[in-house]
């Protein structure tokens, strides 16, 4: 049986904390419950809400994508979305 929302965002909740300072936590979990609290079953979001708040918020072309971890496995992937830029854990590009 699949998660409700709520147990997913407990298991990223749970994830985050491992991660990130406790002022981006607090921030964090303050959006979770208010978007849960709204009660908005997920089913109400359409594909075409989707699309189009996409195309109105994001802007592709400024767009950045940060990809972690086995540079073999998931370089031809990455490729797809463009020229890929890889560094190593200090930072420094290779």
């Amino acid at each position: 049986m699949p998660l409700t929302i709520r147990e997913q965002s407990e298991e990223l909740k749970a994830a985050a904390a491992e991660r990130l300072p406790a002022e981006v936590l607090e921030v964090f979990d303050r959006s979770i419950e208010d978007f849960l609290d709204r009660g908005i079953p997920a089913k109400a979001v359409k594909a075409g809400d989707v699309l189009e708040a996409a195309r109105r918020y994001f802007d592709s072309a400024d767009a950045q994508i940060v990809v972690v971890g086995d540079r073999q496995a998931i370089a031809e992937q990455a490729a797809l979305f463009g020229e890929v830029e890889v560094y190593d854990p200090l930072g420094n590009r290779l």
